[in-house]
């Protein structure tokens, strides 16, 4: 085929063409994401249930959610969160688990638990998490002038929501702009009570005149003759004035409403507010459509945001944790390492050979081999992200190992005194099968990996995929077009180096040089072996296990739960003083308060003793210190509170979580009164800490409630209705709305409500009067008392619990700790969730899954050379390679990690690759009659500059990814420390090692066979 091919240059040339026009065109049309599409296996059903508390909505909505849910397929964990007047519980798969089919089994499940529900209980709302759910982009909005912003937010909430929410959700890229810190307004009634008492109207009355005034019946046809006419009955409530002079007949005498209360328009005030840099805004989640390209997304958001400032000049504009900046930092940082590997490849090969042609030939080779790859990446319903491009970029090595192998193997033939036709054909066909078997053994290194759980397996998909069709297309390349472009460019001109002599002496020297002190001091290379084994030992042993890398991060999340019954107004005067003491290292600081009204971004679901505040700054290291001074702050000011500092939200931390320094034991009470499983809790935490040392670093967070318990005989001695009683406290504390009055395009509620009073005067001052016309006090009534209760309630498929956080230092002592307290006390259950356990499953899970890909090489191999004992030669360069990358991770202070295990994959699959083609170059010298110990000399001379080549470029192509700082950079780091250290020691193992290996091999089976 090759000597067909090489006379049909242009037929070869076409082809290609064809093919690199499909390449382009997949080039511009493929997805360029952050990560790959990956589902987040995480479904959330939210509850809303007004006027309970966190026990009640555990008893009578969470526990018979769970109980229906739990059947779902495939679920992983289930977990539970009561908090007053709302739940959520949430639903995690493995990934893999189809999402979309997990989304309609949980709401099939759903609708059956309804009827165990209570009646009074809207439907739940459930939630599937996907990538595409995380805002791409935050926008605020704000006065220029901060003091303007104390004076008309009505205003700004209108125009926040009716001008630029609708110009952002009419781009084609967005699909939805959620909000939150909108203000509106309210008609406000307050009652002239003593006047009221006097005539003894009282608020049932007011209620009453309102609804029959602002009654509408809609329009009735009437048909008189031939005509036909529309009758409007009712005379609705149309203006403030209309209000004011609605009538109402009591005892005979007609009263308008002006004249029992007063009338007026007022802001309504909010369940929670937004600031943004300690001024009230307007903050907006905007989502891009998800089949919208991030560039089209982001040129058409800043169109209109820029339009926005031009003609609104008195507001400010302010955008933040932009998803699309995110990418264009990692991929561009990444596509600048992909060309940067491909320049010093090219760099390289010039070096060996001292001819431009063949680094031309690698230079048009390597740029085509990357376009045809991400063609088969668009076929196969890839994107382009951090994940699929490090494959590319790892591919990068083994595209030009094949290239340099049939460059290098033609070249020798050439030299042999063939002709170029004949080197051209020879040297190709040589290399296609050997070739051919080290691109399967890597396929065989990568191909266990995929059906890894968790995360780790998502991402081995992508990576190992990109790196099989970079593997596939370079073979390909290589054995088809390198050979009939080397015939054109060298048949009229052939290499001015013919000689071995000529070519890089030195290499070649200090090459041999090695070889003879292998083969003369076996012992002392062995001994050699053995320590570098060991020491790789030594470095597992001390390393760091976690699922992902740390990676820098420039803002965080600061969850405060202040512990302390407060108004959004104190939390807002607490949060500006952090904020004036954080003024001078933040460049944002934006604060969520109370109960937010983002519809999809649940991420804000507070309540109302909660904030959250989304804080940035210029560079990774400040974070240390910013977080002392934070935790000084609320030492100093609010030791009360508690306070989580967590990395911002984004895709990274969603798919790549952070892994916490402690470990949280749930602690199952299964006790009905909250009192009993408090007391126990801290029974716990001073027992273990007397007896064990354990340090129990929380508590359940309690708040103090007021219980009003009726006194029945009263109320029946003085003839007092209840809820007559319930209602006037419930007018003294909130705002009843009494009807709605309609203006424009929505609904101005009419609220009756009462200056705010505290306890002691609601139940002390406010008088009532019964039906013979006596007045009471309410605490004549009512008896009221005071109890600690918990705030939150945690449960999972096992019940209620309580987190208690214990610091990893003590992990070791939790089994000794539990089987004490469960002899004690044998009904209680505990179980222990730790991020330190999970990264030691993934590291055995990822360890099972190399030693099936090493059983998988081995019998490729034993096919390949026809021999049982051959492939263990190999398959022994293993060990001693991973060993060379966990010493390059122990000494550069890295972490075993999913990344920096991949990097020790790829590496298997580049030394084994050399391995094997050396190995098969030594046996075919070998049969040609050659000496065993020459023909492995000769071998290795053979295959150095091949082997050479490869390494350099392989670790050249990661050496960027040392120096960089974005993302994805970062997140490559440990598998190019890991990649390069098992590189470097893996050469010499594959230059040195393997041949002596091989040697006593065949030398030993000669002498058994004689």
């Amino acid at each position: 085929m090759i000597k067909f091919l090489i006379h049909k240059p242009v037929s070869v040339l076409m082809s290609f063409l064809a093919v690199l026009v499909l390449a382009a065109f997949s080039i511009r049309n493929i997805a360029v994401t952050l990560l790959p599409d990956i589902d987040i296996p995480t479904i959330s059903i939210y509850a809303s249930y007004p006027d309970h508390s966190a026990s009640e909505i555990e008893q009578s909505v969470l526990a018979p959610l769970r109980q229906n849910i739990q059947q779902v397929g495939g679920l992983e964990t289930l977990e539970s969160k009561a908090a007053d007047e709302q739940g959520i519980l949430t639903a995690r798969f493995p990934y893999g688990k189809d999402i979309d089919l997990a989304f309609v089994e949980v709401n099939e499940k759903l609708d059956l638990a309804i009827n165990s529900l209570p009646e009074d209980l809207k439907r739940p709302v459930v939630i599937k998490t996907k990538a595409s759910d995380i805002p791409t982009l935050y926008l605020s909005v704000r006065y220029r002038d901060i003091l303007d912003a104390s004076g008309d937010k009505v205003t700004l909430s209108e125009f926040s929501s009716r001008t630029v929410r609708r110009r952002l959700e009419q781009l084609p890229s967005v699909s939805m702009a959620d909000i939150t810190g909108t203000v509106s307004s309210h008609i406000e009634m307050i009652p002239d009570e003593k006047r009221m008492q006097s005539l003894g109207i009282t608020h049932q009355n007011l209620q009453q005149a309102i609804a029959d005034a602002n009654i509408s019946l809609g329009n009735i046809r009437v048909r008189e003759r031939d005509y036909e006419y529309l009758i409007r009955v009712g005379r609705p409530i149309n203006s403030l004035d209309d209000l004011k002079n609605t009538p109402l007949k009591i005892k005979g005498r007609v009263f308008y409403l002006r004249e029992l209360a007063d009338i007026h328009f007022a802001e309504s005030e909010p369940e929670g507010i937004f600031t943004t840099d300690g001024a009230p805004g307007i903050n907006m989640a905007i989502f891009k459509d998800f089949n919208a390209r991030m560039s089209t997304f982001q040129e058409e958001v800043g169109d209109v945001i820029t339009e926005l400032e031009s003609t609104h000049t008195d507001l400010v504009f302010h955008t933040n944790r932009d998803q699309a900046q995110l990418l264009n930092l990692s991929i561009s940082g990444m596509r600048t390492a992909l060309w940067l590997g491909c320049l010093l490849a090219t760099v390289i090969v010039f070096f060996f050979y001292r001819d431009r042609r063949i680094p031309v030939i690698i230079g048009i080779v390597t740029p085509l081999s990357l376009a045809i790859s991400v063609l088969f990446l668009y076929l196969f319903g890839l994107s382009i992200n951090i994940i699929s491009l490090s494959g590319i970029i790892m591919g990068i090595g083994m595209m030009i190992d094949n290239g340099i192998i049939i460059l290098d193997n033609i070249t020798q033939e050439a030299r042999s005194g063939q002709t170029m036709e004949e080197a051209c054909i020879r040297g190709t066909n040589e290399m296609a099968m050997p070739l051919l078997s080290s691109m399967l053994t890597t396929c065989a290194v990568f191909l266990p990996l995929i059906f890894l759980s968790d995360l780790a397996g998502a991402l081995f998909y992508d990576q190992a995929l990109s790196v099989s069709i970079c593997l596939l297309v370079s073979y390909i390349v290589a054995i088809i077009f390198i050979p009939v472009l080397f015939f054109r460019m060298f048949r009229d001109k052939p290499m001015k180096i013919q000689t071995e002599d000529s070519r890089p002496n030195g290499i070649r020297r200090a090459y041999d040089k090695g070889f003879h002190f292998t083969f003369e001091r076996s012992v002392l290379f062995s001994i050699t072996v053995v320590i570098v084994l060991g020491g790789g030992v030594l470095a597992y042993q001390n390393l760091k296990k976690e699922k992902m890398p740390a990676l820098p991060r420039t803002s965080m999340q600061l969850s405060v739960l202040w512990n302390t019954p407060l108004s959004t107004q104190n939390m807002d005067d607490r949060i500006e003083k952090l904020h004036k003491a954080l003024s001078s290292q933040v460049v944002d600081f934006q604060a969520y308060i109370g109960p937010q009204q983002f519809v999809l971004n649940n991420h804000y679901q507070l309540d109302g003793e909660s904030s959250n505040i989304f804080l940035s700054f210029t560079s990774p290291g400040e974070l240390p210190q910013i977080k002392s001074r934070i935790n000084l702050f609320f030492r100093e000011n609010y030791p009360e509170a508690v306070v989580e500092i967590n990395p911002d939200r984004d895709i990274f931390e969603i798919i790549f979580p952070s892994t916490s320094e402690e470990t949280v034991l749930a602690y199952y009470h299964n006790q009905n009164r909250e009192e009993k499983a408090l007391e126990q809790h801290y029974d716990l935490k001073e027992e273990w800490a007397g007896t064990f040392g354990i340090d129990i670093r929380s508590d359940p967070p309690t708040r103090e409630v007021v219980v009003l318990r009726s006194r029945d005989r009263q109320l029946l001695r003085y003839d007092m209705n209840k809820n007559y009683l319930l209602e006037v406290i419930s007018q003294n504390i909130n705002k009843v709305q009494l009807s709605e009055l309609g203006q424009m395009d929505r609904d101005v509620p009419i609220v009756l409500t009462k200056n705010q009073t505290g306890l002691s005067e609601l139940f002390g001052n406010i008088r009532v009067q019964n039906n013979e016309g006596q007045t009471f006090t309410i605490d004549h009534f009512f008896n009221t008392s005071t109890r600690q209760r918990m705030k939150y309630i945690y449960a999972d498929q096992r019940g209620p619990y309580i987190p208690e956080k214990i610091v990893q230092a003590n992990l070791e002592k939790l089994d000794e700790a539990i089987t004490a307290r469960k002899k004690e006390f044998p009904t209680e259950n505990f179980s222990i969730r730790s991020s330190v356990m999970e990264n030691r499953a993934m590291v055995r899970e990822i360890s099972l899954a190399l030693l099936v890909a090493i059983l998988l090489l081995y019998l490729i191999i034993a096919a390949q050379f026809e021999s049982l004992v051959t492939p263990f030669i190999v398959i022994m360069e293993i060990p001693v390679s991973i060993a060379g990358a966990l010493l390059a991770l122990w000494l550069t202070g890295s972490t075993i990690n999913a990344m920096s295990m991949i990097g020790m994959v790829v590496t298997i699959g580049i030394i084994i690759n050399d391995s094997i083609i050396k190995i098969d170059t030594i046996n075919r010298l070998h049969l040609s009659g050659i000496p065993l110990k020459e023909a492995t000399h000769i071998g290795g001379q053979k295959r150095l500059y091949p082997i050479l080549m490869t390494s350099l470029t392989t670790i050249l192509a990661m050496t960027p990814y040392l120096i960089g700082d974005s993302f994805g950079t970062v997140l490559q780091k440990p598998l190019a420390i890991s990649l390069i250290g098992s590189m470097i020691v893996g050469t010499l193992v594959s230059l040195f090692f393997i041949p002596k290996l091989y040697y006593w091999m065949k030398y030993s089976s000669q002498k058994l066979e004689k």
